[in-house]
């Protein structure tokens, strides 16, 4: 295997691990229908991170592979933001930011 191969498994790989890395946190939300646990601040500022990686890399041409993962992250984290603030509206509850 030569070393391109090689690093072509290693993005691969390390993009795999990135998608199913929150899947067990987002299944567990839409399982219980609670966001109990989750910090809405937490969450924004980890999408905010995530979407200015993305947006960078796209602007600079980079290959769609090496910021691939960040767009997998960031799409789970806004179902996990999505399901936070539809089920604060089923419950009548606020979320407030601290």
């Amino acid at each position: 295997m030569d070393s391109a191969a090689a690093l072509q498994a290693v993005n691969l790989a390390v993009i795999l691990l990135c998608i199913v890395q929150r899947i067990p946190q987002v299944s567990k939300v839409i399982a219980n229908g609670s966001t109990l646990g989750l910090d809405v601040l937490g969450l924004s500022l980890e999408l905010w991170c995530f979407l200015t990686v993305c947006n960078y890399a796209a602007s600079q041409r980079y290959p769609f592979l090496t910021y691939c993962e960040d767009l997998f992250l960031s799409a789970q984290g806004l179902v996990n933001l999505f399901f936070m603030f539809s089920q604060s509206q089923l419950d009548k509850t606020r979320i407030q930011i601290v």
